[in-house]
């Protein structure tokens, strides 16, 4: 069995502290005519998404980076848009992360320069003790603490 490398962005664990964090598999369809030894590269090798690190400076002078992996981008001056890939072979989500923060979402839409950001559609999101799920969120990455800033749009808050 290969395994191929992810990315994920900067990962701070602190001492006598637990932290979950998932990993995101993707499994894609090999063709018939793929040969083991390697003759001809398996479809699953080749990644469907697209990487960029998004960073801002915090009120107390730290600096927050975000890694967004993609399949299409779209952008303006203000706003940039962030798309993941579903077909019938794969399901390839928008994955964001920041430290132990993982975000994952059909589409997300990020304001800048203050990195606050729009969710929507089969959204998941990890913040190192939970997981949360929904269809359209906000959170903001800009504030000391981005997942008091969560809110889920299509549900009432617990």
């Amino acid at each position: 069995m290969d395994y191929q490398s992810a990315s994920r962005a900067d990962l701070i664990v602190k001492p006598d502290t637990d932290t979950l964090f998932s990993v995101l598999v993707s499994i894609k369809h090999i063709p018939k005519n793929s040969a083991p030894n390697g003759d001809r590269e398996p479809e699953y090798r080749r990644s469907p998404l697209s990487s960029e690190t998004l960073s801002l400076k915090t009120s107390d002078g730290q600096t927050r980076k975000l890694l967004v992996r993609y399949a299409l981008r779209s952008s303006s001056k203000a706003l940039a848009e962030y798309q993941g890939k579903r077909d019938s072979r794969q399901d390839t989500p928008v994955a964001i992360t920041s430290d132990n923060l993982a975000i994952y979402a059909d589409r997300v839409t990020v304001e800048k320069p203050k990195l606050h950001l729009q969710l929507s559609g089969h959204l998941l999101i990890e913040d190192g003790k939970q997981r949360r799920l929904g269809n359209e969120a906000t959170i903001e990455f800009d504030a000391p603490d981005p997942i008091a800033t969560l809110k889920f749009v299509d549900r009432p808050a617990r």
